[in-house]
């Protein structure tokens, strides 16, 4: 199995959780808003469509690939299932549990999910479905 740095892949979907858990608070999420996408989502996409490519800095400072969601008003960033999460469901199908190992040899395990339409490793609790 080919390693990858889960902490990336946790990291990008817990963004991408916090954007999906703002599309279930009750009216528009804004920046600073404890369920609505984080700020720097909101100005990654800042004047972009829906589905438009966009560059997402996250907090620990990596950058990454992400799509433009609207969420109950709020154009946001929603980072893109990294390269080796996807690689890590070939041959799998929705549903099924996925283990993968770190660098530095920690396993951690997950389920295949689709996200924003590609069949990807996500963690077992991670955020739901879209």
């Amino acid at each position: 199995m080919r390693s990858l740095d889960i902490s990336a892949i946790f990291g990008s979907l817990l963004v991408a959780a916090r954007a999906t858990l703002a599309a279930a608070a009750d009216g528009p999420p804004s920046a600073g808003h404890l369920f609505g996408p984080p700020p720097e989502a909101i100005e990654a996409c800042a004047g972009k469509a829906e589905g438009s490519e966009a560059s997402l800095t996250l907090p620990d400072g990596r950058t990454v690939a992400a799509t433009c969601h609207e969420q109950k008003g709020v154009m946001a960033a929603r980072p893109s299932p990294p390269a080796e999460a996807i690689t890590a469901c070939e041959g799998k199908v929705e549903g099924d549990p996925v283990s993968v190992t770190a660098p530095g040899g920690r396993k951690s395990s997950g389920t295949c999910r689709v996200i924003d339409g590609v069949l990807s490793a996500a963690p077992a609790d991670g955020p739901p479905q879209t």
